[in-house]
């Protein structure tokens, strides 16, 4: 969240502008416990509640569906 603090204002612009309807903030790192190597990710979606109402329901759409298991 430090880097959307940092950048809120760019953010916000790009979304009241109608360039997005939000932002997929993603972070991966390497992680190494004993033997095996594996990757630690942790993502955030964002969007602002003063957006545009079909803004806000596409990315909710979008959100959604990211969180659904595959069929």
């Amino acid at each position: 969240m430090a880097f959307v603090d940092r950048h809120r204002h760019i953010l916000q612009r790009a979304i009241m502008d109608g360039k997005c309807d939000g932002f997929i903030i993603s972070t991966t790192a390497a992680a190494k416990e004993e033997t095996q190597i594996f990757l630690a990710t942790q993502s955030s979606l964002w969007h602002l509640k003063e957006a545009t109402l079909e803004a806000r329901e596409r990315f909710l759409t979008f959100a959604h569906a990211q969180s659904r298991s595959p069929d």
